[in-house]
C-alpha cells in the first residue's frame, strides 16, 4: 500500500502567539486523532505483513502525540 508523504517537521514545535486556551485544546484533540489513526495505519501494515511500512505510520504518530502534548502543556 502506497501512501502520500508529507515533509516531517524534526526541529520543536513552539506553540506561542495568540492561541486561546479553547484553540490549544482542539489543536490537542486534532493531534491525538491523527495520532490514533496513524496507529491504527502502523497495525493494519503490521496485520498485513508489512512492517517496514508500519515504521513511518509509528513515526508520525510519535510527532503528533508530541505535537498535541506541547498544545496540551501551553493550555
Amino acid at each position: 500500500m502506497m501512501h502520500a508523504r508529507v515533509a516531517r517537521v524534526r526541529a520543536p514545535v513552539l506553540i506561542s502567539g495568540t492561541f486561546t486556551a479553547e484553540d490549544l485544546r482542539t489543536i490537542e484533540a486534532e493531534f491525538l486523532g491523527l495520532a490514533h489513526k496513524a496507529r491504527l495505519m502502523a497495525k493494519e501494515h503490521d496485520d498485513a505483513g508489512e512492517p517496514e511500512a508500519a515504521v513511518p505510520a509509528r513515526e508520525d504518530a510519535r510527532l503528533y502525540e508530541s505535537i498535541a502534548q506541547k498544545a496540551g502543556d501551553a493550555a
